[in-house]
């Protein structure tokens, strides 16, 4: 016979665990518009169990109380940082995430001569190991109709070879996230000469918040 109250605790368990990924979101974009290091004030929030830790912004604070703090340090355990790539021909825009898995920032961008992957990946092999980031969500260029050009054996190439030294890849249809992030930048009247320098870190933060998302059951 199945064991309905088995299968009732299950679905409570996950129902809570879905809550519990809302409210953080909430949280941690509401501190992020404020301006703020989400995970630097949750962190803080859980040391000090003082509540000024998070912004009242858009409710915040009051959401975050509605969590046991013991569940949040629960589900940043079973959460880690990945790190999102939109790598280029000169270029690799680099994204993390939160230690909660929820929010994705811009990072950096490594610069290398033309097509001189070898040194763009030492460069990236580093990065993982100065945050500590075992998993890679790295975008892949398609053409409109769905194929894999040139550009796009040249990610799946890039991810081959990260994975050889024990990283986890996530490949991730990138169409149009190049766009996007340039009109991201525009509707935030940021000038020509600084969205050239940003550009590729905000692809990559398009690419991995996408992901997030993905994971997140899109909450």
């Amino acid at each position: 016979m199945r064991d309905v109250t088995a299968t009732m605790t299950f679905t409570t368990e996950e129902i809570r665990r879905e809550n519990i990924k809302t409210i953080l979101r909430e949280v941690s974009q509401a501190l992020e518009e404020r301006g703020y290091n989400s995970e630097n004030q949750i962190a803080g929030y859980l040391i000090s169990n003082d509540p000024a830790y998070i912004s009242s912004h858009k409710n915040a604070r009051n959401l975050i109380q509605r969590i046991e703090r013991y569940e949040i340090i629960v589900f940043g355990k079973i959460m880690q940082k990945i790190i999102g790539l939109d790598l280029g021909s000169k270029t690799c825009g680099i994204a993390i995430s939160d230690a909660l898995g929820l929010i994705a920032r811009a990072l950096t961008t490594v610069r290398f001569e033309s097509d001189d992957y070898d040194t763009c990946l030492d460069e990236v092999l580093t990065i993982l190991q100065e945050q500590k980031v075992k998993e890679v969500v790295l975008g892949l260029p398609k053409h409109m109709n769905g194929d894999i050009g040139i550009r796009g054996q040249i990610s799946i190439d890039f991810a081959k070879q990260l994975e050889a030294h024990g990283i986890k890849v996530d490949l991730w249809d990138e169409r149009l996230t190049t766009v996007s992030a340039e009109r991201l930048l525009i509707q935030g009247d940021v000038s020509r000469k600084k969205r050239k320098k940003v550009i590729d870190q905000m692809a990559a933060v398009q690419i991995l918040q996408s992901y997030l998302d993905r994971q997140n059951g899109g909450f």
